[in-house]
């Protein structure tokens, strides 16, 4: 019992010390988050590279807490996990706003030309070269036949497949400067037989392009006007492959300003109803 209030003071002062000692060290780590952000360097900062920094933090913190016993074990994994969960929702809320599902550094590692057929139960608009991937593919028939099922035609919006910028970007990619044409129209055969003879509800058109400055970039698929799987054309030997892959959703409130689908979607409708966009007769290429 004397060693108890022999000890006490020292406890006491401890205790207070490392109270003290980690208030000013959150205090410290406070005033640098608000000068970061008077400075600007948070907001150039991309948003992974703030949760590292962040979950760093955290750890840092209840390392020290541990280390000096003024935490024990278990609350720490609970407070670890809350600042955790909270620094999740964070940014899930920030890309949720904007409808960024999900972005892939090629199409190899994101959503497959057969998973984007699979998708669809109503609807698929899309914007591309020759969409020869999707039309080659059986699954493009019975996305095809989905959407007839929903009274929806299916709206194709492809370069013509004489369009010079295709014969050059197939030379720079280390091709046959021909292949890109010659794949666009059996794309447009295979698209011609499904309206010609089956009798489904396609509509295609060929969007003005006379110089490379007038090419879409842009591979845009809209899957049941709730999501939209966008890619940005590279021109080399992987042939698509290598495209990086964003995913976009509509969000809960349609036609929301800060969702990016509603962006790419007004972009397609303006092109599709575009003065120099021309309606293609399927029936000329079977």
């Amino acid at each position: 019992m004397s060693d108890f209030w022999t000890d006490l003071p020292s406890q006491v002062a401890t205790g207070i010390f490392s109270n003290v000692a980690w208030i000013i060290l959150a205090g410290i780590f406070v005033w640098a988050f608000f000068k970061l952000k008077e400075r600007l360097i948070w907001v150039t900062v991309g948003a992974l590279k703030k949760v590292l920094v962040l979950i760093s933090a955290q750890y840092l913190i209840l390392a020290g807490l541990l280390h000096w016993e003024c935490l024990e074990s278990l609350p720490a994994l609970g407070i670890s996990f809350l600042v955790s969960l909270g620094i999740a929702i964070f940014v899930w809320k920030r890309y949720r706003a904007l409808g960024i599902v999900d972005a892939y550094g090629s199409t190899n590692g994101g959503i497959s030309y057969k998973a984007s057929l699979k998708r669809p139960q109503h609807s698929f608009d899309f914007m591309g070269v020759g969409a020869h991937k999707l039309t080659s593919d059986p699954e493009f028939k019975e996305m095809v036949k989905r959407c007839a099922s929903a009274g929806r035609p299916v709206r194709m919006l492809l370069s013509h497949p004489n369009n010079p910028v295709l014969r050059n970007v197939g030379s720079r990619a280390g091709i046959d400067r021909n292949t890109y044409g010659k794949r666009v129209r059996e794309s447009l055969k295979i698209l011609g037989d499904l309206h010609v003879h089956e009798g489904f509800s396609i509509e295609v058109r060929f969007y003005h392009a006379e110089s490379k400055a007038d090419f879409q970039q842009f591979r845009l698929a809209f899957l049941d006007e709730r999501e939209c799987v966008m890619s940005y054309t590279i021109w080399d030997d992987k042939e698509g492959r290598s495209n990086p892959q964003l995913i976009l959703n509509a969000g809960q409130r349609k036609g929301s300003s800060s969702a990016l689908y509603y962006a790419f979607k007004d972009y397609f409708e303006r092109l599709w109803d575009d003065e120099k966009t021309s309606v293609v007769d399927l029936a000329k290429y079977r």
